[in-house]
């Protein structure tokens, strides 16, 4: 057990293999940053849904990246919370939304509560489609402590 921080020179041992780990489960509750290359075969995000259809819309973001929400029965307030990005990093977040006949999107933003300006693809508002499939992707930048909120909506 590792109770600090393990600092590997070269490669980890494990059950008689050298330089891979498989068969151990790993749970992490701090960062982990790579200076270099990260070779993976697969790999899976969590996938946290929420119920809430108006208003300001809170997003966990220590649950997941991606949120099944809705459907709406209003355009919402999409708070993410919890958003702990360094200065000058990015992170993406999508949603899904299965639109109804009368379809909404999430048309404001704000991390940690704060309300944030969308700068949205082709510098329009998107339109929501009815009865279909929707993908909203919010790219989030963390310049020198100034957030830039980058939208975008994609039918399915």
């Amino acid at each position: 057990n590792v109770s600090s921080t393990l600092w590997v020179g070269s490669s980890i041992t494990t059950g008689g293999s050298s330089g891979n780990i498989s068969g151990v489960d790993t749970v992490l509750t701090s960062n982990i940053n790579v200076s270099q290359q990260i070779r993976m075969t697969t790999s899976q995000e969590a996938l946290t849904s929420n119920t809430t259809a108006t208003g300001t819309v809170v997003f966990n973001t220590l649950s997941g990246q991606i949120f099944n929400a809705g459907p709406l029965s209003s355009n919402i307030t999409a708070n993410f919370t919890n958003v702990l990005l360094d200065a000058n990093n990015a992170v993406n977040y999508s949603m899904m939304i299965n639109q109804n006949a009368t379809p909404f999107i999430a048309n404001a933003i704000q991390i940690n509560g704060q309300a944030q300006t969308i700068n949205w693809q082709a510098n329009t508002i998107p339109v929501p489609t009815a009865s279909r499939k929707e993908i909203m992707n919010f790219t989030v930048f963390n310049v020198s402590g100034t957030w830039t909120v980058l939208g975008q909506l994609t039918s399915f």
